[in-house]
């Protein structure tokens, strides 16, 4: 992608999103998506609070023998409610072996050493010692689709991810898709607060917004713009809020205008199920 127009790009995603507002103790002179702004979306403006590097490999040892071990208190959760196994069908859980060496696993590693990744897996090891709403919150290995989170659960394939933009040609930032995914879970359901429905396009636009965005623009990466799902096959624009029936990509001199893409960009499977007219 050609960056000729991206400063303009990202200047008009931090003004329109933000419609002009400044965070408190912002400084006149730092954009709507300065270092403040996105550090206080991400929750760690007080380093102080932070884990540090040492407590976040000690932290991320607990993630793993609770989640990538052993399968037993998972087996008792299973049977503990018979939905269970259908929300978890086809589902590989623990963690196959040789997990160390998978895409995944590697990615949720960076995740964890990460300031706000430090910072959230902190609180899901506090919140399994006694879990909100009574439901232990783990990490799975779903080999049969794409990264996906719910209230309780992320889960992600052993491959993940499995390439480098979405079909909206957006790219895709590994660690800003983990905390994408995050945006589901109980941790931000007081922000992320859902509008008609978890599947909704626009409950997804507000995910981009207060989760993956932040991520990558804390590392210097764009913004993502147009978010689509095959299940409903509508793309949402992130900046605006429009959506539209099929397959579309940003506008390169303005993302707020959205341009149709040929069905051809995606996977025999998904032109088929969703039918979009090339």
């Amino acid at each position: 992608m050609s960056d000729k127009f991206r400063q303009k790009r990202i200047e008009i995603y931090c003004k329109e999103v933000t419609k002009g507002k400044k965070c408190p103790g912002q400084s006149a002179k730092d954009s709507h998506c300065g270092w403040y702004a996105i550090r206080k979306q991400l929750d760690i403006l007080d380093l102080c609070e932070v884990p540090s590097q040492a407590k976040r490999r000690e932290n991320f040892k607990q993630l793993v023998k609770d989640n990538f071990t052993s399968g037993d208190w998972f087996d008792a959760f299973k049977e503990s409610d018979p939905r269970n196994n259908q929300v978890f069908h086809g589902t590989s859980f623990p963690w196959l072996p040789g997990k160390e060496t998978t895409k995944a696993f590697k990615n949720l590693k960076l995740y964890a050493e990460s300031d706000f990744g430090a910072m959230l897996v902190q609180k899901i090891l506090l919140d399994n010692k006694k879990p909100m709403r009574g439901k232990r919150f783990f990490i799975g290995q779903d080999n049969n689709g794409s990264a996906s989170g719910s209230m309780d659960r992320i889960l992600f394939p052993k491959d993940f991810p499995s390439r480098e933009k979405f079909f909206t040609r957006d790219v895709i930032y590994p660690m800003a898709i983990i905390h994408h995914e995050m945006g589901h879970t109980k941790f931000f359901s007081h922000v992320n607060k859902k509008l008609k429905g978890e599947m909704d396009v626009c409950h997804e636009r507000l995910v981009v917004i207060n989760n993956e965005n932040p991520v990558k623009m804390f590392y210097g990466h764009e913004p993502r713009y147009t978010y689509y799902r095959p299940d409903s096959c509508k793309t949402v624009n992130v900046i605006t809020g429009e959506s539209l029936p099929g397959l579309y990509t940003f506008d390169l001199k303005d993302p707020r205008k959205m341009v149709k893409l040929d069905a051809s960009v995606m996977p025999e499977g998904f032109r088929t199920e969703c039918k979009v007219a090339s």
